[in-house]
């Protein structure tokens, strides 16, 4: 069976894309003489390559929608002034009320100039990090199965070029020491369960910190993969070489997710789709920088260490260290492209949204099953 997938546009979020898959579904077979079923790819499947520009048509459809929208609420505002407002005592209050309706206008004009281009900036492929820097992978957890957190730890072991894997456990599981022993990975608990993802993220760094002072080699990247986020052989090599430019602190990948009935599934890119694939791209167009998103991510050590690590003051700690960081003047980069799958939460009880800056709702998994209470989401 073939998969076709439909003309992406960004109201899915994908930009355009070659053909990828030609593969046969186990599954029932269609009636004799019946066409074969055709189903359509997820969004992340258009993404495995290297980014490419978004298509003309979905940019064109893009910037024609955004304009018209833009001239309506101009057009309703004229009117509600020239046509509606009162005589009289009641007329502040009606300019009040076109002052409240009169507010998304400045959110429109922002959105449609930010927006207006959503081909991020994009550094090719290396085989190496630069300068020699080393890398280590780190993939905190709770209390997940060994069916979620063993393909992260595989992947991430298997991953190139040469670098570590640590595996953060804040649940003290003698049977995930074991598999990490056999897998290749480094094993690291703590004491003291305290701040959560944030934490663990930083005990890390201070274990590092402490291995450097005592004549150990330095750790001069950090990738973060959540417990469910499998990384692609490409994770690595695709997002080293940003780290060419001494002022880059953090290179941000969208976050995918393969399982379908979640309870965001909208069949494509789910609830984060428009998030990962036009906020960020087109704030990385624009120059403004994109935020840490706590997974898929690549971050420069000593930028950490310079802001006291993983801010621990609240609960959305990537946002909160993405601005001490660009607050510093470390520059923060975006890359486009698919480079983990990662598992979506069934239901909304299993899932924490928080309100991400632009406006957008960005939801994180918090449940019981997958990357819990102790290792953030």
């Amino acid at each position: 069976m073939t998969l076709l997938a439909p003309e992406p546009t960004r109201s899915t979020g994908a930009p355009a894309r070659r053909p990828l898959l030609s593969v046969p579904l186990v599954g029932k077979r269609p009636r004799s003489g019946s066409a074969p079923a055709v189903l359509p790819l997820a969004a992340w499947a258009h993404m495995l390559d290297a980014p490419v520009r978004e298509s003309a048509r979905s940019r064109a459809v893009a910037r024609f929608g955004g304009v018209v929208a833009l001239l309506s609420l101009l057009s309703y505002l004229t009117w509600r002034v020239a046509a509606t407002l009162p005589e009289g005592p009641g007329r502040q209050a009606a300019w009040l009320l076109v002052g409240f309706e009169a507010l998304p206008l400045l959110g429109a004009v922002v959105k449609l100039v930010v927006t207006w281009s959503i081909d991020a900036p994009a550094v090719g492929p290396v085989r190496q990090a630069p300068h020699g820097m080393r890398v280590a992978v780190l993939v905190p957890t709770y209390n997940e199965p060994a069916e979620v957190v063993g393909p992260t730890i595989a992947a991430a072991c298997a991953l190139q070029p040469a670098h570590e894997t640590w595996v953060l456990d804040d649940g003290d599981r003698p049977w995930l020491a074991a598999l990490c022993a056999d897998l290749g990975a480094r094993y690291v608990t703590r004491s003291e369960h305290q701040h959560a993802k944030a934490g663990n993220l930083n005990h890390a760094l201070d274990l590092m910190a402490t291995e450097e002072a005592a004549g150990g080699l330095p750790i001069d990247l950090v990738a973060v993969l959540d417990c469910d986020h499998v990384p692609l052989p490409a994770f690595l090599t695709a997002m080293l070489g940003y780290f060419e430019d001494d002022r880059i602190a953090l290179v941000q990948g969208p976050q995918t997710y393969f399982n379908g009935g979640a309870f965001d599934d909208d069949g494509y890119t789910g609830e984060q789709g428009q998030f990962f694939n036009v906020q960020l791209a087109a704030r990385a167009r624009a120059g403004a920088g994109t935020f840490w998103c706590g997974s898929t991510s690549v971050l420069r050590v000593a930028a950490l260490r310079e802001v006291g690590g993983v801010a621990q003051e609240t609960v959305i700690e990537d946002m909160h260290t993405t601005l001490k960081l660009q607050r510093l003047g470390w520059r923060t980069a975006y890359h486009h492209q698919t480079l983990a799958v990662g598992l979506a939460p069934a239901t909304p009880s299993s899932t924490s949204c928080s309100a991400a800056a632009g406006g957008w709702a960005r939801c994180r998994s918090w449940s019981a099953s997958g990357c819990g209470a102790g290792s953030g989401g």
